[in-house]
């Protein structure tokens, strides 16, 4: 029982499907937050728009 376990284990991490979906979800996720940060630039409240556009600056800025 405990040998047919890990093979279950094993097969579900070696799965890259799930990698794929987490990549997907995650590039999704910076697309809204884009999108809130353009919307909220926007409509005029700069304060948390502001932040978020120096850190991504300074982020594309290192490279």
């Amino acid at each position: 029982m405990l040998k047919n376990w890990g093979k279950k284990v094993f097969s579900y991490l070696r799965n890259e499907r799930g990698a794929q979906a987490i990549e997907y979800v995650a590039v999704a996720a910076l697309v809204v937050a884009l999108l809130g940060t353009i919307i909220t630039m926007i409509q005029g409240d700069n304060s948390i728009a502001t932040a978020v556009l120096n850190k991504l600056r300074g982020f594309v800025n290192q490279w």
